[in-house]
């Protein structure tokens, strides 16, 4: 699309069971009000261009594919993503505000396999900003183990992916951190599985309080983080 979509106060929604592909030749990408995903079939892909959204995003059905771009949530309500089945493949970028301390803001995000939602819960948020996450299906790579924690030697790292956060503007207090893992299989998942962090891509190390793993469905916990968000370049 070469011309202006002027999005309004309205509901935009890709529906349907054939693949949809958005592209603009605009700078800064394409923008929505309310974008709806309904595609029973591969849902949505992004050609050359970012997306807005800058009220609610509702993924009901189906992924939207985002390649090197950017999925954006202008809004600052947690509950103005509204997530039934689908999710971002590739970066999906969330604007945080104080207001909603305490209350989970979720991110789906995985592979074309696999789901890997990360729901963040901050105390505080003195500082508002965005918040970009991506998950990354390689070995993130063992830099800095072992590490022990409760008497847990911790030795090996799952190589079937990790999840890339950073962050701009964005000043948080602890946060508790919820990891979907859909498709980690590399080793067994129980309930000793830990959530390490690093910052800038340096070595992994232990931050805030180990919560007891589960599965079905395969998620770690982690509570009272203070780091391990890394600021944009």
């Amino acid at each position: 699309n070469g011309d202006p979509f002027v999005e309004g106060g309205r509901t935009v929604t890709f529906d349907g069971s054939a693949s949809q592909t958005l592209s603009t030749v605009l700078a800064g990408g394409e923008t929505f009000n309310n974008l709806e995903i309904n595609n029973s079939g591969t849902g949505l892909s992004l050609a050359s261009t970012d997306l807005t959204i800058s009220n609610t995003l509702t993924l009901s059905s189906g992924n939207i594919t985002a390649g090197s771009n950017t999925v954006t949530l202008t809004s600052t309500d947690p509950d103005d993503l509204s997530h039934t089945s689908g999710y971002i493949i590739g970066k999906l970028s969330r604007n945080l505000n104080g207001a909603y301390s305490g209350q989970d803001y979720i991110f789906p995000v995985g592979t074309s396999s696999y789901e890997n939602t990360a729901t963040y819960n901050f105390t505080s948020i003195p500082t508002p900003g965005y918040l970009t996450l991506e998950f990354i299906a390689s070995d993130p790579g063992s830099a800095g183990l072992d590490l022990s924690e409760d008497g847990l030697t911790i030795s090996d790292q799952f190589t079937d992916g990790y999840w890339n956060a950073t962050r701009t503007a964005l000043v948080v207090g602890n946060y508790d951190l919820d990891l979907l893992a859909y498709g980690f299989d590399s080793y067994s998942f129980g309930s000793s599985v830990r959530i390490l962090k690093r910052d800038n891509g340096g070595n992994w190390s232990l931050d805030g309080s180990h919560a007891d793993a589960i599965d079905p469905p395969p998620t770690a916990y982690r509570t009272g983080l203070s780091t391990g968000i890394s600021a944009s370049s």
